[in-house]
């Protein structure tokens, strides 16, 4: 009997309790960039979308998809760099800017005399250079000149060792007949 009293009681008094207002949260409306101003300071994203036919997907053999479209992220947004004209402003005591690579060089006689040596130095490379070259060619001129001579030499040893052993086996013909020649006189008499 205390259960239900208790029960009761507890239901009282969660009816009884006043019901808190409501708070509702509306967010700010967006702060509004003109288009003007985005395109200046930021590029915008650009998305392509290309149409895929029916294909078995390479991961899944067991798969089809049918043909929809796909959208692939070509470029991302990246901020522009790029100055508005008339956003640089120079001080007035900084000399206008020059684009170096159309400027002649400043020259005083210290760069000259240095361009000089350089181009003296640049001189006596390119004929030492060539010198070298001529050197080198004469060089593969004597080595094959050489290579031949070689093989000649080495021929001529062959033609040497196989003229020797003729003559070896000429005097030793000879010798045997020599030998044998006395024998038959004897044997003859």
């Amino acid at each position: 009997m205390k259960i239900p009293f208790l029960a009761l009681l507890v239901l009282a008094a969660g009816c009884s309790t006043p019901q808190p207002g409501r708070v509702t949260v509306m967010p700010q409306p967006d702060a509004v960039v003109s288009q003007d101003l985005s395109e200046r300071t930021r590029y915008p994203e650009i998305v392509m979308g290309y149409h895929v036919a029916r294909y078995v997907d390479p991961n899944q053999p067991l798969l089809l998809h049918e043909s929809h479209t796909v959208y692939r992220v070509e470029g991302q947004t990246a901020w522009n760099l790029h100055s508005p004209p008339g956003s640089f402003v120079l001080p007035p005591t900084a000399r206008s800017l020059v684009n170096t690579a159309f400027a002649p060089p400043p020259m005083n006689d210290a760069i000259a005399a240095e361009l000089n040596q350089q181009r003296t130095v640049t001189r006596t490379v390119t004929q030492e250079a060539q010198s070298l070259n001529g050197s080198l060619h004469e060089f593969a001129t004597a080595l094959s000149s050489t290579r031949n001579l070689i093989e000649q030499n080495r021929l001529l040893r062959e033609q040497l060792a196989r003229a020797e052993q003729r003559l070896d086996a000429v005097e030793t013909e000879l010798k045997k007949r020599s030998i044998d020649q006395p024998r038959k006189e004897k044997d003859g008499n």
